[in-house]
């Protein structure tokens, strides 16, 4: 019985404590009018590319927003590959989003939705960002 108890006070708190999520963001400032569509989504993984950054957020409050995101995200028949452009990927467990510029739209696979994104989670996200950027500007 104690046992018991000290394993359900430890996934309690283990569930409190605010998960990694991985995210590459394209940096297009670099280069006039390229961008990545729904067909080029593998451009974000390309080892080779010097214009995606990678960083990571520690946010319970992000990884519970795109827990939201993927269960709202409805199929769309037919989806286009030019369906928008995308300068965000968030990973986290298992799941792979993709997000436009103003974090509003986002893609899971052939589904994609609308989804205004909280403005906090959005702060951190750029905050992340301008501290990985000014880290690599110093190295």
């Amino acid at each position: 019985m104690k046992n018991k108890i000290l394993i359900i006070i430890f996934f309690t708190i283990l569930s409190c404590v605010p998960q990694e999520v991985l995210i590459y963001h394209y940096d297009n400032s670099r280069y006039d009018g390229a961008e990545i569509d729904g067909s080029r989504l593998s451009y974000f993984f390309s080892k080779e590319n010097t214009d995606i950054i990678k960083f990571y957020v520690k946010s319970s409050v992000l990884k519970s927003e795109l827990t939201n995101i993927k269960e709202k995200i409805k199929p769309i028949k037919n989806i286009s590959s030019s369906d928008g452009y995308y300068y965000y990927t968030f990973i986290y467990k298992q799941d792979t989003l993709y997000s436009d510029y103003n974090l509003d739209y986002w893609r899971n696979k052939n589904n994609g939705s609308a989804y205004k994104l909280n403005e906090k989670v959005k702060e951190e996200i750029n905050e992340a960002l301008k501290n990985v950027k000014v880290s690599q500007n110093n190295q």
